[in-house]
């Protein structure tokens, strides 16, 4: 191998835009590296697959390898460390770059290698722009419908860098025309040469060109081990996080609750490695026991697809071909997991209120056409369908699923069940169940005295064009928000009027767990509600929560609406002593609940619009 034309290239900022340390394209998949990482590969392996007769395999396969075998190690150290000098006043750079530089210390580093089989690898040039490698390796925010590492919106392929304790990955493809190519990248922050020009922080490995690098495209010059034997990709995780000793169960857990219906109609099998020892093997003469096992919330989909009550098809207008599979039965969740072609799920929805008895649904849309719709409305998690997304056609394909799956469910009711029951004064207390598009959202328009409680109901965020006296909003206590499964169920709250309970949370201290991060309220512990007030002419939300158990730390707020719950980036909140709290995100940190006794919380939301929210 010509080591010497092998290099890391990180370009010029030419006095431009620098990168900080936290990349936005990574800075989306942080956390649960192994959910993303399965959800984010197989999803593109599936969609790239050569055979429609056989299933995709897709090998997690995790090494320990020689530091001394990475790709232009000496330079990756130097470039690490003259980054971490550049950025030391930006937050978590002394944190990153420290752990960084200890990893490549160690005799061996964690590697995880995600490979795929029937599937057509990535064909196309460096500077093909409607080619799967391009898009993978060189394009952002593009769509990269193939191999490993891509997604509908190319943003899919920072989940990688996310569970990288090097923020560096590797590719290695053999396409469609038996090319073998490999590339490397690198996700850092900007700083400063030896020669004292600013580079930029994301770079990539490669054949030194003119200007820079490009692919490497001769076998001979891939390194052994990132050497593809067969067409397909292999993606290269480098210094894999993971805190988990079985860090196989993670990945099972995700790709089992995520791709169970891939696996169950033999579209996809997935093996998981430990440094060459076959761990797990998962098709679909093991998926039900290891679903049991693993996936016991998916476990009760699953079997609503295996042994149905009802199974319905369509031909919708939009969507075209759609089916649904419904299983009723006691203390089901009452809950649709939707999907497309791929069988991913992509979202779970819990306010089909249309069936009298508890079920459990699957609603899958097999169409070319429907498939496209459907996509275009998600986010580039990939973790619903957001309607506003498109403002030619999202509404109509959104109103025309909904609708076929609530005429579906209706139809499999018993006759005297097949009404819901009429309860008086039931419908302030739960969600919306029709679509509004037309409310006014200004502030200014409410009129209510300061820390004056609104009434209105808030189940969703809400839209334009109706003045807020055409609502008719209940005028005596706010509905108790509801929640999706797994989420806090309300309490009583405390009325504003009546003195809170004394709370030191603000000075608890909170152990850290063993990777640094803050603990959890267990949530099935406590009561939540929420209801809207007015502070100085701005939106604010009043929360009392209360446990059943002695609990420390923190809880996560989330905006509940019909079809998913996302976090809300909260601005402040302050204690029932009016003492502010910590708060990152959606988190609010430093709570301490004390059995039976109440605190009172006052949250201010960074973009002031109106939620329904609730505690993941």
């Amino acid at each position: 191998m010509k080591e010497n034309i092998l290099k890391w290239h990180f370009p010029s900022t030419d006095s431009g835009d620098e990168d900080g340390i936290n990349d936005p394209l990574r800075e989306t998949f942080e956390g649960d590296h192994e959910r993303y990482i399965a959800r984010e590969s197989i999803q593109n392996s599936l969609d790239a697959r050569k055979d429609k007769t056989k299933p995709v395999l897709v090998k997690f396969e995790r090494y320990n390898l020689p530091v001394s075998q990475v790709p232009g190690l000496s330079e990756l150290k130097e470039t690490l460390k003259r980054a971490k000098e550049y950025s030391h006043d930006q937050d978590k750079s002394e944190e990153f770059y420290g752990s960084a530089l200890e990893l490549l210390e160690r005799p061996t580093l964690s590697v995880l290698k995600v490979s795929d089989f029937n599937t057509i690898g990535l064909n196309g040039s460096d500077d093909d722009t409607g080619g799967g490698w391009y898009k993978l390796t060189r394009g952002t925010g593009v769509n990269a419908m193939h191999g490993v590492g891509g997604g509908s919106f190319g943003i899919g392929k920072g989940a990688p860098f996310a569970a990288s304790g090097l923020r560096v990955v590797f590719y290695s493809t053999i396409n469609q025309q038996g090319e073998h190519v490999f590339k490397g990248k690198a996700r850092l922050s900007s700083f400063r040469n030896a020669e004292g020009d600013v580079r930029r922080g994301i770079g990539d490995y490669g054949q030194a060109i003119n200007r820079g690098v490009s692919s490497i495209r001769e076998i001979e010059n891939i390194p052994d081990f990132f050497q593809r034997k067969e067409q397909g990709t292999d993606l290269f995780i480098v210094g894999y996080r993971t805190e988990e000793q079985d860090w196989t169960r993670l990945l099972l857990n995700s790709l089992l609750n995520n791709f169970w219906a891939a696996v169950h109609f033999n579209e996809l099998d997935v093996q998981l490695f430990d440094n060459g020892k076959l761990i797990h093997q998962v098709d679909e003469t093991n998926l039900g026991e290891l679903m049991a096992e693993y996936a016991s919330e998916a476990h009760e989909f699953y079997k609503a697809i295996t042994d149905p009550t009802a199974h319905m098809k369509d031909t919708l207008p939009h969507l075209k071909e759609v089916s649904l599979y419904v299983r009723t039965g006691e203390k089901l969740p009452r809950a649709v997991q939707m999907m497309r072609s791929s069988k991913m799920v992509v979202q779970t929805v819990t306010n089909y209120r249309v069936l009298p008895q508890p079920y459990v649904a699957v609603f899958i849309c097999d169409s070319e056409q429907g498939n496209r719709l459907l996509r275009e409305l998600e986010p580039p998690a990939h973790d619903k369908w957001d309607r506003d997304r498109n403002k030619v056609f999202g509404k109509k394909v959104y109103r025309e699923l909904r609708n076929w799956v609530k005429e579906s469910l209706r139809s499999i009711a018993d006759e005297k069940d097949s009404q819901p029951e009429d309860i008086p004064e039931l419908s302030r207390w739960l969600p919306e169940d029709v679509e509004r598009d037309d409310i006014n959202p200004q502030l200014g328009s409410i009129g209510l005295k300061t820390d004056a409680i609104s009434n209105l109901e808030t189940a969703r965020e809400i839209g334009a064009n109706q003045k807020e006296a055409d609502l008719g909003a209940s005028t005596t206590k706010p509905r108790e928000v509801a929640l999706t499964q797994g989420f806090a169920r309300g309490g009583e709250a405390t009325p504003i009027g009546i003195k809170p309970v004394k709370n030191k949370s603000h000075n608890a201290t909170i152990d850290l767990t063993t990777s640094g991060e803050v603990p959890r309220i267990n949530t099935a512990n406590i009561r939540f509600r929420c209801r809207e007030i007015l502070r100085d002419n701005r939106r604010m939300f009043q929360a009392t929560i209360s446990s059943s158990h002695n609990e420390a730390g923190a809880i996560k707020i989330m905006a509940v609406g019909d079809d998913a719950d996302y976090p809300v980036e909260l601005e402040s909140v302050f204690d029932g002593n009016n003492q502010p709290l910590e708060v990152n995100g959606a988190l609010i940190k430093g709570l301490e609940l004390i059995p039976n006794e109440s605190i009172r919380l006052i949250i201010e939301l960074k973009n002031h619009k109106r939620y329904a929210l609730g505690v993941e």
